[in-house]
């Protein structure tokens, strides 16, 4: 069975460990401005997604997989189930913050949260 979460460069993606917490923001893309009476329009541009995975802590090795991933510095192609079935898209990687739980007897890192953005 493959894994519900993969992500890396097409083709080439990792297994990514189960998140406790996965959220799918909108992100709207609009320019906006206020017109001379103060009314404000905007065009919505595109409609986009961020994705959140929230660890409560990650073993050094499963950390090692979004370092990797991280440190690319390219898009990558995220595979996410949503709704019932498994969906992909190209993301660019946000944001990689993490702790090192120092009081464990081996590296483990946690609260770990993995932000993607849709491309």
């Amino acid at each position: 069975m493959s894994a519900l979460f993969r992500l890396g460069l097409r083709g080439f993606e990792s297994d990514l460990p189960e998140p406790q917490r996965f959220t799918i923001e909108p992100l709207l893309i609009t320019r906006q401005d206020r017109m001379a009476s103060g009314r404000m329009v905007a065009d919505v541009i595109a409609v986009k997604r961020r994705f959140r995975l929230d660890y409560t802590s990650l073993s050094q090795d499963e950390v090692d997989i979004f370092v990797t991933e991280f440190e690319r510095l390219e898009f990558l192609t995220f595979h996410y189930p949503d709704r019932g079935v498994v969906r992909s898209t190209v993301v660019w990687f946000q944001y990689l913050p993490r702790e090192l739980l120092l009081a464990q007897p081996a590296e483990w890192y946690g609260p770990v949260s993995i932000i993607l953005e849709e491309q």
